[in-house]
């Protein structure tokens, strides 16, 4: 799961959280502000791709190389599937 690839993102949803209880007012602060949503979002995705390339560097480590001198696509499922939580599973 990606809290696993980052310590502090079980902290963050905690806070994320109590903020969304606390002071829902800050859901429509982001929804008026375009440049604010916009940065939130770039955040938001930036952290994603970091904790999926790091788990694909977890994974590379892992997986030994069979065909070339490197792994290839092992690693590219593992840290894409553990990457993003394995969101879209299960497919029903």
């Amino acid at each position: 799961p990606v809290n696993l690839g980052q310590d502090s993102y079980p902290i963050a949803i905690f806070i994320s959280y109590m903020l969304h209880t606390y002071f829902p007012i800050l859901r429509e602060v982001i929804g008026l502000s375009a440049i604010f949503k916009g940065s939130v979002t770039i955040l938001y995705e930036t952290f994603r791709a970091f904790v999926v390339t790091k788990l694909t560097l977890a994974a590379a480590d892992a997986i030994p190389p069979s065909e070339f001198s490197f792994p290839v696509f092992g690693p590219i499922f593992c840290g894409s599937i553990g990457g993003c939580g394995g969101a879209f599973l299960p497919f029903h």
